[in-house]
């Protein structure tokens, strides 16, 4: 369940999500270099989108990405909220586990870059992104997987349940986890 809170810049929106699901598309959309997506959001410029940002999670982008990639914020959350569920459901035979997609090629981070599917191997910036069917692909491996249960309340990246496996994203590449340079 999300938490709302009201945000009154009708630019942006009327509500705004804390602990969303959306997370990862804000952070992918303000880690994009174009300070013109920053505009084309809604936000002023690029320091009203990092500090709207900051205002939302407590962290830049940059702070955010750089926590989710090393799994201290994104896969922390999903850790204590895995593991709860887990034990409710495992006593029925349910799998209830976690799954960490790395840097995403969106139609968002597309736009964000001004390209589109078809020719996103034109940006070398894309280079290290996934198709949102390598994510598919993971579930559908997990889901085929007879010792699913075991993994049930933990956290798993999707490059590395590609290794695992032993499927790839549509271009038959296996991306490794994203990390941000440097961090």
């Amino acid at each position: 369940m999300s938490t709302l809170r009201s945000f009154p810049r009708p630019s942006i929106g009327a509500t705004r999500q804390v602990k969303s699901p959306h997370a990862d598309t804000d952070a992918e959309r303000a880690a994009v270099p174009s300070p013109d997506l920053a505009v084309d959001s809604g936000f002023y410029d690029q320091s009203h989108l990092v500090n709207e940002f900051r205002a939302l999670c407590g962290l830049t982008p940059t702070e955010f990405l750089a926590r989710s990639a090393s799994g201290s914020s994104k896969t922390g959350a999903s850790r204590g909220a895995g593991r709860g569920v887990a034990l409710e459901l495992g006593a029925a035979g349910v799998a209830s586990l976690a799954v960490s997609p790395g840097w995403m090629r969106t139609e968002l981070v597309l736009a964000g870059h001004k390209t589109d599917e078809a020719h996103w191997r034109e940006r070398p910036a894309l280079a290290r992104t996934e198709s949102p069917r390598y994510l598919g692909r993971a579930v559908a491996a997990l889901a085929a997987d007879p010792a699913v249960l075991t993994k049930s309340g933990t956290v798993h990246l999707v490059a590395d349940l590609a290794r695992e496996c032993g499927f790839t994203d549509v271009d038959g590449r296996q991306p490794e986890a994203f990390e941000i340079d440097g961090a």
